[in-house]
């Protein structure tokens, strides 16, 4: 059974507007050129762990915040096509924090990493990640 979860690769150009320390807002060229290579890996070529590799590479260089946050989802979908759960896990729960999400892309990383879980069969630590989805979509239609 494949896991239903709503990674979104290009999710990273619906990034919210909220107040932050970053203000980056896209790639510089370098940064650029080596994610989408890691892009084509991942959905053309149908190679994640090449993806892996190539954003490996690129975080271990000087990332601005937005490349960072797109770095991380990207190498999580990744990993959850290899069936590396539990990376995958620790690659979200990076996003999860990260200071440019809306409540919205929280809502639904968070939900992410509760499904993760779930596939895992560990209910227990998927159960909190599933409340703070529903706890964070109910405060962002109250806005």
């Amino acid at each position: 059974m494949k896991p239903l979860i709503v990674l979104g690769v290009a999710a990273v150009t619906g990034l919210g507007a909220q107040a932050s320390p970053c203000t980056a807002s896209h790639f510089t060229d370098e940064h650029g050129k080596t994610y989408l290579s890691a892009e084509t890996a991942l959905l053309e070529d149908e190679a994640p762990g090449r993806a892996v590799g190539i954003l490996d590479t690129l975080q271990a260089s000087n990332l601005n915040c937005y490349e960072a946050l797109a770095a991380h989802r990207m190498k999580a979908a990744a990993l959850v096509e290899l069936k590396d759960f539990e990376a995958a896990i620790g690659e979200l729960k990076i996003v999860l924090e990260h200071p440019l999400l809306s409540t919205e892309e929280k809502a639904r990383e968070a939900y992410n990493i509760g499904q993760l879980y779930g596939v895992l069969g560990d209910q227990e630590a998927a159960a909190p990640y599933l409340e703070m989805s529903e706890t964070l979509k109910a405060g962002a239609e109250e806005d």
